[in-house]
């Protein structure tokens, strides 16, 4: 073998080397934000049979929040950037086939468990530090759970 074929040789391998380090130091950030986030009620996993299918965080609810007002022609205007129902997040995330849904709070927040039919009436809002509240619109907007940490959907 020459000498440049080794050189190139050695080029590729070291590309290869960096490029390994970049993809493996990506996906440990994510997790480490992912985990962080968690923890701090900024992300919050929504799980269907022990499997995470989606994750929410206070943009993802103002994203849904605009395309649920745009899929509701008639409703009265009154919903803000800042909240969707939590039966829009629910089929976003392709959760259609559950029982109920068990909400859980960050620390001592709190947990509730919402039947199927109960669903529509309950809203996830974001609050000013990231994290979002769980309120029951057809209560009287009754903050159900201040700092939600895990939305699980059961058979």
């Amino acid at each position: 073998m020459s000498r440049e074929q080794r050189m190139i040789n050695g080029r590729i391998v070291t590309g290869i080397l960096l490029l390994a380090l970049v993809i493996g130091g990506s996906f440990l950030s994510e997790k480490v934000a992912r985990v962080q986030g968690s923890q701090r009620g900024e992300v919050v996993p929504v799980v269907q049979n022990d499997i995470t299918v989606a994750y929410l965080d206070a943009g993802v609810i103002r994203q849904l929040s605009i395309q649920e007002r745009q899929l509701e022609q008639n409703r009265d205007g009154s919903g803000s950037d800042n909240e969707v129902s939590l039966s829009f997040v629910l089929g976003s995330a392709g959760l259609v086939d559950y029982e109920y849904v068990q909400a859980t709070g960050l620390g001592d927040s709190g947990e509730c468990r919402i039947k199927r039919g109960e669903v529509e009436g309950i809203v996830l809002y974001t609050n000013s530090n990231g994290t979002l509240s769980m309120v029951n619109k057809s209560g009287g907007n009754q903050v159900m759970i201040k700092e939600v940490a895990r939305l699980y959907a059961a058979d």
